[in-house]
């Protein structure tokens, strides 16, 4: 029995050691384990800092939208108080439009009544119809006269009247101005106003100067390329060019 007492004790001795053995091991293989995973926490991982980087810039974004919107609030109330000046400065300009289309046919009108046409009249139209009930955009002219009760276009008429009334546009047109800008005048000068027109139209058109000249007790002054023979010119200047020069020529 001692014997046998004695193996067991031996054969215990023996799975001892081989248990701290084995323990040794599992404990190394612990502790390296637990190195390796203290390393990794260590070393970052590069997704996570992506990750950070991108929730920074989110979060930067998210900042920036915020402003844009209180911006964008405002932008649209501003939008909807300029609104009501859209139309409103619409209908400014057309009431301008209106008030000194009205002002520029009394003073066109004015200038026919002087020259004699008292039964005609000029009247002026920013928008106009047409044939096919369309409206027209653009500046038109239109005559009423003895021959038509209905206004017609100034493109329709040709003869004689037809300079008194492109007269009586151009100074109305200079009246009003003046008138607007609160400016008196003792001179007009015309630039080749005899332009396309033949003698008998050139005689009407000075003709027609001489009666505005003396209603408006102004000094009308006809620049012309061409030698204008006219008896009633008050005086004529003649720019003589030569190869020395120019200089004037006066006869009264």
């Amino acid at each position: 029995e001692l014997s046998n007492l004695a193996k067991k004790i031996i054969t215990l001795k023996a799975d001892i050691e081989k248990t701290k053995s084995e323990l040794e091991q599992v404990l190394s293989f612990i502790k390296r384990k637990t190195k390796e995973t203290n390393k990794q926490k260590q070393e970052k991982d590069p997704f996570v800092r992506m990750l950070d980087d991108a929730k920074r810039e989110l979060g930067q974004i998210r900042k920036e939208l915020a402003v844009y919107k209180r911006r964008l609030f405002y932008v649209e109330k501003e939008i909807e108080y300029s609104k009501f000046w859209t139309s409103g400065f619409r209908e400014i300009r057309l009431f301008l439009i209106s008030e000194f289309l009205t002002q520029f046919e009394i003073e066109a009108n004015n200038c026919l009544r002087r020259l004699g046409m008292n039964d005609w009249t000029l009247s002026f139209e920013v928008e106009s119809e047409t044939k096919s009930k369309t409206i027209k955009k653009g500046f038109s002219i239109f005559v009423t006269s003895p021959y038509n009760s209905v206004p017609v276009s100034f493109d329709s008429w040709s003869g004689g009247e037809t300079q008194r009334l492109i007269l009586s546009g151009s100074i109305g047109l200079s009246n009003m101005i003046l008138g607007r800008y609160g400016v008196s005048s003792n001179i007009e000068v015309w630039d080749e106003p005899s332009s396309w027109l033949s003698e008998e139209g050139i005689y009407d058109l000075l003709d027609t100067l001489k009666v505005h000249s003396r209603q408006e007790g102004k000094q009308v002054w006809v620049v012309d390329q061409r030698f204008l023979e006219y008896g009633d010119f008050d005086g004529m200047v003649t720019v003589v060019k030569e190869e020395t020069g120019s200089y004037f020529e006066w006869d009264e």
